[in-house]
């Protein structure tokens, strides 16, 4: 897609990450970088690297797989009425032939009210081995809204996978 022009203005282009944070949980190990390795619009991409490092000790049942949040270097406003969420996500697995050691990562939108209170909303499930505008249509139009990260769920590979990260409507 390298040398097309974007139709409309995301509210994230991942063209800088300067003030960004990660933050993993669960043991997960996780690092968000620009990448031209998978260019779309714009010079970069974000290039998100995670993987679950060996543990000292066996999980215990119950227990959950690594997750992390990217986030912005403060909450960016949404547009009253915006009534959708989409993003173009550059994947690493195809969902008819599942490759061992790569997990099937859960994609979440954090929210946040005007009152700085959270909200994940499940985005999509990463299933495709390239650029794919996910899409979510909210059950009513946003108002006071920000944009406050976005939530990858289910890391439980040992050797580093990576996925890319074009722009977020």
């Amino acid at each position: 897609m390298a040398d097309r022009t974007e139709e409309r203005t995301p509210l994230v282009d991942f063209q800088d990450l300067a003030g960004w944070t990660v933050e993993p949980m669960n043991g997960a190990g996780c690092d968000l970088v620009l990448s031209r390795e998978q260019k779309m619009w714009g010079d970069y991409v974000g290039k998100l690297t995670y993987q679950m490092p060996p543990q000292p000790s066996p999980k215990k049942e119950g227990s959950s797989d690594g997750a992390a949040i990217v986030r912005p270097p403060k909450p960016m406003p949404i547009e009253d009425g915006a009534d959708c969420i989409n993003m173009w996500i550059f994947g690493n697995l195809w969902e008819w032939a599942p490759e061992p050691g790569t997990p099937f990562l859960n994609i979440s939108i954090l929210l946040q009210d005007k009152n700085g209170k959270e909200q994940a909303v499940p985005l999509t499930r990463l299933r495709w081995k390239e650029w794919w505008l996910t899409h979510k249509k909210l059950a009513e139009p946003m108002t006071s809204a920000s944009f406050a990260g976005i939530k990858f769920e289910g890391i439980n590979n040992a050797e580093p996978r990576s996925i890319y990260l074009g722009p977020l409507y």
